[in-house]
């Protein structure tokens, strides 16, 4: 079935899907993140560079995520770096994206708000899965009040947009 969807991602030929399937255009797809599906790591997410082309994909098992990924990869999809996706969830390449973003934001070309969502990514979670939505902590700016008012604008720390509210 992937080859199906890959050659209709490939061509402006119409081609008729099943009901309920998707396809996305492989020449638009920007990310691959390795996702959990009942706490097991069989699905991964999908995104086009549009924002709005994006769903998790579930699969089998882990070895069938694999196979997948792996097939959509050697497609060398030109949206995607080199390296930013593997086809096995590697504590490596998750090490070394944190160490990025980590270092990104280090020398202020990341805000709190992008690295918080990077690491978010890394940890397997996503807006599209509300069992593991990602974890935005409310930071506050007031640490001289006896009495913390949540309501006053100031004990609120600044962001170039609001986590909590």
């Amino acid at each position: 079935q992937l080859g199906a969807w890959v050659d209709w991602a490939e061509s402006d030929a119409p081609c008729a899907l099943p009901e309920g399937a998707v396809a996305w255009p492989l020449d638009r797809l920007v990310r691959l993140e390795h996702r959990r599906h009942l706490m097991t790591w069989q699905a991964f997410e999908a995104q086009c560079d549009d924002g709005r082309g994006r769903g998790i994909i579930i699969l089998r098992d882990r070895s069938s995520r694999r196979d997948v990924l792996s097939s959509i990869l050697a497609l060398r999809p030109p949206l995607i770096a080199p390296g930013a996706a593997a086809p096995s969830r590697s504590t490596r390449l998750v090490r070394a994206r944190a160490d990025a973003a980590i270092a990104a934001w280090q020398a202020r070309a990341l805000s709190n708000f992008d690295l918080l969502l990077e690491l978010n990514t890394l940890a397997g979670r996503s807006f599209l899965d509300l069992s593991q939505y990602p974890v935005m902590p409310w930071v506050v700016a007031d640490y001289e009040s006896k009495r913390l008012d949540l309501a006053a604008a100031e004990a609120e720390a600044a962001y170039a947009m609001r986590i909590a509210g």
